[in-house]
């Protein structure tokens, strides 16, 4: 018997985080001054999805690149989780780097007034 295969299906098998997960985590991420509840929604969804932050990283950059923002929020934002992304690449702590990810587009959300 044949599966269908579905968007979800796509984007368990290359392992990319799907477009809602990435919406859900930056909405929380623009929306929540608290970091706790920023890093319980990341990590729930990386657990429950099965997703890496060096993907979460990448797709939360083609998303902030979307919104409309001061440069120098956007400069903030991008800087940082180049440096994020880099630092996962070179085998650093996931669960410190989730709280950097929360850190630098909070940072962002301040700038912006």
């Amino acid at each position: 018997m044949r599966e269908t295969i579905t968007t979800q299906t796509i984007y368990n098998c290359v392992a990319a985080p799907p477009p809602d997960a990435i919406k859900k985590i930056l909405k929380v991420l623009l929306s929540t001054s608290d970091v706790t509840t920023c890093l319980s929604t990341i990590n729930s969804l990386k657990t429950s999805q099965g997703l890496a932050l060096a993907d979460i990283v990448t797709a939360l950059s083609e998303e902030v690149v979307k919104l409309e923002v001061k440069p120098q929020v956007m400069i903030t934002w991008l800087d940082a989780l180049a440096d994020i992304e880099h630092r996962i690449a070179g085998g650093a702590s996931e669960a410190i780097q989730t709280g950097a990810v929360v850190g630098a587009i909070r940072n962002g959300v301040e700038l912006m007034g």
